[in-house]
């Protein structure tokens, strides 16, 4: 993929054009984290921005996404549409702009009247409605029974990778039209026509984590990716905006979505684990350490009195001390040891850390005193000393 510059937000195309103060933005953003409404949309109802100039703004800003109008013509013809109260056809000719240029795009409801899953008076009508309501075009389709929300999803998958320049426009279309045939999301159906091969590693898409944590349904996640979308914003970014979540939880999920990467946690875990880190208001470090004894009575799996000898951080007069109240629960032995002094919190978490991955296989008994040690000599968590030791990315 090649690198481009940042796509331009409406409100920086508004602030360009000498339209809105960032002051008026700033104000319409936290407005629209409550109201959860387009920010356009709270700069009409404020009375800030005129309607046939939003209007205009988000013609103008699909244009510049789409190469075929740069910022300095679009701010000029901005500013024509709201000083001379215009429309933005007649304000483009008149700010020198004639051709038209033409190229691929991937607008949702292009896909959709495309794929021939809806028309184009079903998508028309919708528009206006989206327009006066404010609500994501997806979203209005959805509730005048347009389209399924099985197919909305379909759609915006698509959306995310013809972007990504994962997928082509015309397979996109084609993905579709089999989804909206054989009743199956578009990634199962663009395998079984050969169109798509998805990414060999383990993964999960942030969305999914968030509602497999029970933090989002899945209605507010397609609503907040069609934003994202039309926005030109990451996911997360939307989600905290919309206040479905806090940054602490964004960014604990991002680092469990790379440690499902990495393969060193399975996507249940990762979702039970965030699902731990919203409700006790813990760490990430904390919450991974913790699945250390999930299956704790499985006698084939090595214990944590064994990792804590091994690796020389505890000696047999400690554990013998400690296992003769902790019997064979790895969490009540190590806060006892804590409690004792014996060890420290971060030997403890990256301690139960290190169980939970012998048990999965991931690492030995005698990597784990190779990571252990690091541990120790940099007070670390054991994922930071993987990455260190090059054994993750």
């Amino acid at each position: 993929m090649t690198n481009s510059s940042p796509p331009i937000k409406l409100g920086e195309l508004l602030i360009f054009a000498d339209i809105l103060s960032i002051d008026d933005l700033n104000r319409a953003i936290e407005s629209s984290k409550t109201s959860k409404l387009p920010v356009g949309r709270e700069l009409v109802m404020h009375g800030i921005l005129a309607e046939n100039t939003l209007t205009a703004a988000v013609k103008l800003q699909s244009m510049i996404k789409d190469k075929l109008i740069d910022v300095e013509t679009a701010t000029k013809t901005l500013r024509i549409v709201h000083f001379e109260k215009t429309e933005a056809d007649q304000a483009l000719k008149k700010a020198g702009y004639d051709v038209i240029k033409t190229r691929s795009t991937a607008r949702l409801g292009e896909l959709l009247v495309e794929a021939q899953i809806t028309t184009n008076e079903k998508l028309n009508e919708a528009l206006t409605t989206s327009k006066e309501t404010g609500l994501p075009l997806g979203r209005v389709m959805v509730l005048t029974q347009k389209l399924s929300e099985a197919l909305l999803s379909s759609a915006l998958t698509a959306q995310v990778l013809i972007r990504d320049e994962k997928l082509t426009r015309q397979a996109a279309i084609q993905g579709l039209k089999a989804a909206r045939i054989r009743h199956e999301n578009i990634e199962k159906s663009l395998i079984d026509e050969g169109l798509y091969q998805p990414p060999g590693r383990t993964w999960i898409k942030l969305g999914e984590l968030l509602v497999k944590a029970n933090l989002i349904n899945e209605t507010d996640l397609m609503t907040c990716l069609e934003n994202s979308l039309a926005k030109e914003m990451a996911i997360g970014e939307v989600l905290v905006q919309s206040g479905y979540i806090n940054v602490n939880i964004l960014n604990a999920a991002l680092e469990l979505q790379q440690m499902v990467g990495n393969k060193t946690l399975s996507p249940h875990f990762a979702s039970l684990c965030l699902n731990h880190i919203a409700s006790r208001g813990i760490t990430v470090e904390q919450a991974t350490a913790e699945l250390g004894f999930v299956n704790e009575d499985d006698a084939k799996q090595v214990k944590l009195t064994e990792v804590l000898k091994v690796c020389g951080i505890a000696s047999d007069e400690d554990l013998l001390k400690a296992v003769k109240k902790a019997l064979s629960n790895s969490k009540l032995l190590g806060e006892i040891l804590l409690n004792a002094g014996a060890i420290d919190t971060n030997i403890l978490n990256a301690s139960l850390r290190c169980q939970f991955l012998i048990n999965q296989g991931f690492i030995n008994i005698e990597h784990a005193v190779i990571v252990m040690n690091l541990c120790r000599q940099k007070n670390i968590s054991f994922d930071n000393a993987l990455k260190e030791l090059g054994w993750i990315k």
